[in-house]
């Protein structure tokens, strides 16, 4: 937290960049924690031969040795003294606090649905600095079922596995022609009408629409191509 504080340069580190990475810092503490007390009631008489009670040691140590430089830059910026909640709590928008919570997409391994779920997960967590691999692993693993699952569902969660997973997915569904085959195959698989109703008019509409807009996605526009 505190290096990457500094790497934005000194005329960034505001009061909002510096109380943005306190509540980063004690999000990952306290989930730490809480990670903590179930290894301690699952396994206490294991970790006694492990070498995990110094590794704790180290986390904590680490933890409030950051957290205490980054309060130190909070009260040379505002001027507040250290027990100030203002350098502790930071201040969320009133409109990001109202919405809500975006729910990470799912991803079963059907072709047409690889580009919509690679670009919402690079955005929501691929792409957010403050995330660590380790994390993104484990998103992107909660976010997998059936055949895309099983890609990459022996990985065991680690930073280095994470480029291998995405690289592993990326490798089989960033496949131009099976995406265009699965786009067409799912257009020409429309039910045929059933009555002379706009309900059923309506209903072949769409499905061209979707057809439509997942060819843009992959870059293959029906106005532009000869799928």
């Amino acid at each position: 937290m505190v290096e990457n504080l500094r790497k934005t340069g000194q005329a960034n580190i505001s009061a909002g960049a510096d109380q943005a990475r306190i509540f980063n810092l004690d999000k990952y503490w306290k989930k730490f924690e809480s990670q903590h007390e179930v290894l301690l009631n699952k396994f206490k008489d294991e970790l006694k031969k492990h070498d995990y009670a110094t590794f704790s040691s180290l986390v904590e140590e680490e933890y409030m040795s950051q957290r205490s430089t980054l309060v130190d830059f909070a009260t040379r910026l505002t001027g507040e003294p250290k027990n100030s909640s203002a350098s502790t709590q930071p201040q969320q928008s009133n409109s990001r606090a109202s919405l809500p919570r975006i729910q990470l997409p799912m991803f079963s391994g059907n072709y047409e649905d690889w580009p919509s779920f690679r670009d919402l997960f690079k955005s929501l967590i691929d792409q957010d600095a403050s995330i660590s691999k380790v994390e993104k692993l484990h998103y992107l693993k909660a976010s997998l079922k059936g055949e895309a699952n099983l890609l990459i569902k022996t990985l065991s969660i680690t930073a280095e596995n994470y480029k291998q997973a995405w690289n592993t997915l990326s490798g089989l569904y960033e496949n131009k022609r099976a995406l265009i085959r699965s786009c067409l195959t799912k257009f020409t698989s429309i039910p045929k009408a059933k009555a002379k109703s706009a309900s059923e008019l309506q209903r072949i509409f769409h499905g061209m629409i979707s057809t439509s807009s997942s060819l843009d996605a992959i870059g293959r526009p029906i106005g532009q191509h000869e799928d």
